[in-house]
């Protein structure tokens, strides 16, 4: 592995506004439904994907949230980003809603994601130098500081940037993707970082070399908030002391193991007759994108 020794620019990092008593990340009554079409006759049906769930994430914290497939992981995570728009809930970011006293632009500044699907989030025309440089340059480094700066956080999560810099998605493995990801996610010194099921495609010991950077690099990120499917082989949380798990009919959460703290948390999960809640499993394919 390689690491660079000199000293490479960084962007500054987000003002901290509300203080330490300030939670970096609260979520009240956030709710997503998704509409299923039908034929002519048949009644209308919603899967409820996410529905009512409300979490704080305090400066310096970790928080798992920790569900089945299907239970809404994802459109949670993707409803934070602001992807796609919410039906109703609040999301505030340091004591500043979106959209009122906080841009888009600036959300997106000190909150970053790890997608689950490493080759889909990367853009197959950008090397992987050009790739983490790209939110550098967007928020007004300069392009030589953006190259030098990704090839640096390459040497960081254990690709030596000689091999990797010029390569494209296509021509490296899923682990070293991923690693690809984690240093985009970092490029732009985020307070928040999201990691979405990242190691959830992965064998354990390609999971063990992806994980160990996310790892190292905690020091920098101010909190985190990890999204995971429970699997007997996997510990539910890797990082932190509280997780959240969910229950069978999305009303309430349980601690997901004991000593993790209370759970942050409720989320619907995948019912034996159908999707969520409402819903035949034909539902949820139809509405698999939005997962």
């Amino acid at each position: 592995m390689s690491e660079s020794n000199t000293s490479v620019e960084m962007l500054e990092p987000v003002e901290d506004r509300g203080g330490v008593a300030q939670p970096l990340l609260q979520v009240n009554g956030l709710t997503k439904h998704f509409p299923v079409r039908g034929g002519l006759f048949a009644a209308k049906r919603t899967v409820r994907a996410v529905d009512n769930v409300s979490f704080a994430v305090a400066k310096g914290e970790t928080v798992g949230i920790v569900g089945e497939s299907g239970c809404g992981k994802s459109t949670t995570a993707r409803l934070l980003m602001h992807l796609m728009p919410r039906d109703t809930g609040d999301i505030i970011y340091d004591g500043m809603t979106v959209g009122q006293s906080l841009s888009l632009r600036e959300l997106r500044r000190g909150m970053q994601m790890v997608f689950q699907d490493s080759y889909a989030s990367l853009n197959p025309r950008l090397t992987i130098e050009e790739s983490i440089a790209f939110g550098p340059k967007v928020h007004g480094m300069g392009d030589g500081a953006a190259r030098a700066l990704a090839r640096e956080l390459l040497g960081k999560v254990g690709l030596r940037p000689e091999n990797f810099a010029n390569r494209y998605p296509h021509e490296i493995s899923g682990g070293q993707r991923q690693r690809v990801n984690i240093a985009r996610a970092l490029a732009l010194s985020p307070r928040l970082v999201i990691l979405d099921e990242a190691v959830s495609a992965l064998d354990k010991s390609v999971e063990a070399q992806v994980l160990k950077p996310a790892r190292r690099s905690q020091a920098r990120v101010r909190a985190d908030l990890s999204l995971h499917q429970p699997r007997p082989q996997r510990r539910p949380l890797h990082f932190g002391p509280r997780a959240g798990d969910v229950s069978r009919r999305g009303r309430r959460a349980r601690p997901g193991r004991p000593g993790l703290g209370q759970p942050c948390a409720s989320l619907h999960a995948r019912t034996p007759g159908g999707d969520a809640v409402v819903g035949p499993r034909q539902a949820h394919r139809a509405t698999a994108n939005h997962r």
